[in-house]
């Protein structure tokens, strides 16, 4: 006899929100970790994005989240003056290449063409 596995409730890439002080914050599920929590709890690891602090990441048991919309985000577009790429950056996911204008391609200066709020999924 085969015993069906049970699946978690949401899937990586799920926007989920969680307990924090009085209120419930937002969070990014980037790991399925499975029935490892007490009593086979299902666990995932979770990102959060929350600027002008860099990203961390922790593990909470399903019980606590709550499915959430995802969150609004600014995608810039930039051009490097030298090279001439084009490169388009989700602001909280980069935090540091936003702050430092530098291209990857030839480590010239970045110039901001545009900015759209966009939904992070």
């Amino acid at each position: 006899m085969t015993r069906k596995q049970k699946k978690g409730k949401f899937k990586v890439g799920d926007w989920v929100s969680y307990p924090r002080g009085s209120g419930r914050s937002k969070a990014l599920v980037i790991e399925d970790r499975g029935p490892l929590g007490t009593g086979g709890r299902w666990i995932y690891s979770l990102r959060v994005y929350e600027p002008p602090v860099e990203p961390y990441t922790f593990e909470l048991s399903e019980d606590f989240l709550e499915p959430a919309e995802p969150k609004k985000v600014g995608l810039a577009n930039y051009v490097c003056n030298d090279c001439g790429e084009k490169v388009k950056m989700i602001g909280h996911f980069f935090p540091n290449k936003l702050n430092s204008n530098c291209c990857e391609h030839c480590g010239g200066q970045l110039v901001k063409l545009t900015i759209q709020e966009v939904e992070d999924d």
